[in-house]
């Protein structure tokens, strides 16, 4: 069987299912086959796994024009819509690491302008994150690994803002790359990519923004002397001062490498070398142990794209799915 471990890795990612899109879970250790365990007639959006792996939420199309969220069991059982959102459209959720709040997107029906807003799973109940006399449009909420501070992308200034829910301090960083970044595991920093223009070229770099000092963000030298590479989608490890990242060395050429860096050292090992292929939704197991990546077509569109897995021990990827999108971690 592959990747043996003390217990059984799976992952949940979202496959084609007529019309649409359902959600698939994979043992690693016990199947070859994804197995389908949402029934949405096709109208799954996005998902998140809990951070222990027993639930899946998820967003999904309604009879109304908006989008619900709903809460399943890992194993397929027990779906029920958690928030009823009418015609306004619930997307983009994420767990709070303490499992007792999701951050979700909230797009109103009327005015189109979306906020995050979070749900409390206890009462039941949602709450916008900023208090109403000072909102801040926003998508794709991402929670720092000691759940005190959310991260998202600012709609109306398109950089990331920053925000603690409780105290509502915050801080913007300027950034091109239309996400929110990647938390260290000790939360004290931000990992971001930012576009930058160095004629004759424009290019793509990793900061660091640490919540003590975020006005100043570090440029990382993770570059030799002279190579003129773009650098970018960080994806910190749960454990180590490591990121995944995609790396192009030729802006000419749409494929990229996918890298582990490491951030003391500079050194880097290659995860992916195939420069026809772009690698995205990179993710680390809660072990830090295996990542698991999907590959996407570059310009062929014939293709499938690929759900890999990185063993770091290794150094070797296989692929485990071939069609299906978004891969996460359950356990």
């Amino acid at each position: 069987m592959p990747f043996p471990r003390e217990k059984s890795p799976a992952i949940v990612m979202m496959g084609s299912s007529n019309p649409g899109k359902e959600l698939f879970v994979l043992d690693l250790e016990i199947q070859t086959v994804p197995e389908q365990i949402t029934n949405t007639g096709g109208n799954l959006i996005d998902f998140s796994t809990s951070p222990d792996g027993k639930r899946i939420v998820f967003s999904a199309h309604n009879k109304h024009g908006g989008a619900d969220l709903w809460i399943i069991k890992s194993d397929g059982k027990k779906a029920a819509i958690a928030q009823a959102c009418g015609a306004s459209r619930c997307t983009a959720p994420a767990w709070s690491p303490d499992q007792k709040t999701i951050a979700y997107t909230y797009e109103d029906a009327a005015d189109k302008t979306p906020y995050i807003t979070l749900f409390d799973l206890s009462h039941q109940e949602s709450s916008p994150l900023h208090e109403a006399s000072n909102p801040e449009p926003g998508s794709d909420p991402t929670w720092s690994p000691d759940g005190k501070w959310i991260a998202y992308w600012n709609i109306a200034q398109e950089n990331i803002q920053v925000i603690r829910p409780d105290s509502q301090q915050r801080f913007f960083l300027d950034s091109a790359s239309g996400d929110a970044g990647s938390w260290a595991a000790d939360s004290n920093s931000l990992y971001y990519a930012d576009l930058l223009i160095r004629p004759p070229i424009f290019q793509s770099v990793i900061l660091r923004a640490a919540v003590e000092s975020p006005d100043i963000p570090i440029e990382l030298d993770l570059t030799a002397d002279g190579e003129e590479v773009s650098i970018a989608q960080p994806v910190c490890h749960p454990k180590e001062a490591v990121i995944a990242a995609t790396l192009q060395g030729n802006i000419r050429v749409a494929g990229r490498q996918l890298v582990e860096i490491d951030l003391d050292s500079g050194q880097r090992k290659t995860i992916s070398s195939d420069l026809s292929k772009i690698p995205s939704d990179m993710a680390w197991s809660h072990d830090g142990n295996l990542m698991v990546y999907q590959l996407n077509p570059g310009d062929n569109r014939a293709a499938k794209t690929e759900v890999k897995i990185w063993d770091r021990s290794s150094g070797t990827s296989t692929t485990v799915a071939e069609g299906f999108q978004h891969p996460a971690w359950l356990r």
